[in-house]
């Protein structure tokens, strides 16, 4: 798409011309539905995390109250050591679900560094106005193939007019400075 023509004025950072990216935009939503897949396997470990950290916790307090009676000889020492690995299974538990929280975060951590570079690739099929100026001349058709050999257009930046040019001496003696001339 062309969004200017020759001779027309435009502010930095405007869209001057835009190349189909299509695959880019698709590129690029694929890989944010990833994002959003790998924020739902977050939330799910998560969720794991505090039941397993709840069993955890109330298989540390069976098993400290199981301790209490067997040091007063009501409780077996079988059924103390039973709690105590029930415990410290379930307190593994809790360590393996936050490890795979952390592998978690960092896969997603990964896919919104390329989901960032997919924006980039988006962005970079488009060509916008480096400063305020004016396009000179735009070389490029709606639809026609551009490449790296061939400008697309030419651009002028704003800034004061300056003009050198010669007069003929047959016409010097009639200059005055500040007259105005046409050229």
């Amino acid at each position: 798409k062309i969004y200017v023509h020759a001779g027309d004025s435009v502010k930095k950072g405007q869209l001057l011309v835009e190349f189909d990216h299509d695959y880019e935009v698709a590129k690029l939503a694929q890989i944010n539905a990833k994002v959003a897949t790998q924020n739902a396997e977050i939330k799910n470990v998560q969720a794991q995390i505090a039941t397993a950290t709840v069993k955890a916790n109330n298989l540390k307090t069976k098993y400290e109250r199981l301790q209490k009676i067997f040091e007063q000889g009501a409780e077996t020492k079988q059924n103390a050591d039973n709690a105590n690995a029930d415990y410290e299974q379930a307190a593994s538990d809790v360590d393996r679900l936050q490890a795979a929280l952390n592998s978690a975060q960092s896969k997603l951590n990964e896919i919104a560094a390329d989901a960032r570079v997919a924006a980039v690739d988006v962005e970079r099929r488009k060509v916008k106005a480096p400063a305020n100026g004016v396009v000179l001349t735009m070389d490029l058709t709606e639809g026609s193939a551009a490449t790296t050999e061939k400008s697309l257009m030419d651009f002028a930046p704003e800034s004061p007019l300056s003009v050198l040019c010669e007069v003929d001496e047959m016409w010097v003696d009639k200059l005055v400075l500040g007259q105005k001339a046409f050229i």
